[in-house]
């Protein structure tokens, strides 16, 4: 595929990472993100993410940013510039900031190509492919709402960089561990410490799934304790039987008159 040459437009992101081989939708709203997309559209749609170091603050220079991110392709985008813009974008290839155009309107970088580097033999390939398939649908499987559809979805890739990449795009873990993984330019090293994040989030939704389970079982029967209290009340007044507060209001009635009659 042809990569116009030069500077490309960055996109910062907030709260996300973007990964080659992974297509998402982005809503562009800051000033400088969509004459961003505007530039980006004079260069065949080609843009620059970049992730924010820190979620939580502006980006004012491009010390925020992290100098490592993926060279995307615009796919689709709606909206205009005045509202911003709902993009959809493909990434294509992993990068390396090596400089930033002097102090722009936006963001512009220069880049090199950050390829991966397939360090494993085809039999190890396979059983990491294996692997990180099976806990994923584990994953998938502990968590509520219909994802067979993308279980489905991970059983058709045998390519084990792009589900790598889905994997770590759709899963619950840090944003910090999310830029680590795109950093790591060996494929079985990246592939190991996202099967040791998943590993660990499979079990904190096991302690989770659990502690939801004690807790509806204890409420549950909290529930049913009450329902038969009142049920038991109702066939007592049916039968004409005094029940316990009514038995305890009629000795204190008792009382109450033996202290007037002295």
């Amino acid at each position: 595929m042809f990569i116009p040459t030069g500077s490309f437009s960055v996109l910062p992101l907030k709260n996300t990472v973007l990964y080659p081989g992974v297509t998402q939708a982005l809503k562009v709203g800051r000033d400088k993100s969509i004459k961003a997309v505007d530039l980006a559209q004079q260069k065949n749609n080609w843009i620059l993410t970049l992730t924010q170091k820190n979620p939580d603050h502006t980006v004012e220079n491009t010390d925020d940013l992290h100098e490592i991110g993926t060279l995307c392709k615009i796919e689709s985008i709606k909206g205009n510039a005045d509202s911003g813009y709902f993009v959809i974008v493909r990434g294509y290839y992993r990068m390396r900031v090596t400089s930033f155009r002097p102090e722009q309107e936006i963001f512009e970088a220069f880049v090199e190509r950050l390829d991966d580097v397939v360090d494993i033999d085809k039999a190890t390939e396979a059983a990491l492919l294996s692997s990180l398939k099976q806990v994923s649908k584990e994953v998938l499987q502990m968590i509520s709402g219909n994802t067979e559809s993308i279980q489905d979805v991970i059983d058709a890739v045998e390519d084990l960089a792009l589900l790598t990449s889905m994997a770590a795009a759709n899963s619950e873990i840090s944003l910090q561990e999310k830029q680590n993984l795109l950093e790591m330019q060996s494929v079985k090293s990246r592939v190991m410490h996202l099967l040791s994040l998943l590993h660990n989030y499979k079990e904190t939704l096991k302690i989770q799934q659990d502690i939801r389970q004690k807790l509806n079982h204890k409420m549950g029967q909290t529930q049913r304790d009450h329902i038969l209290r009142e049920q038991l009340k109702t066939i007592k007044e049916e039968l004409g039987e005094k029940t316990e507060h009514d038995m305890m209001q009629s000795y204190q009635d008792k009382i109450n008159k033996l202290e007037l009659d002295r």
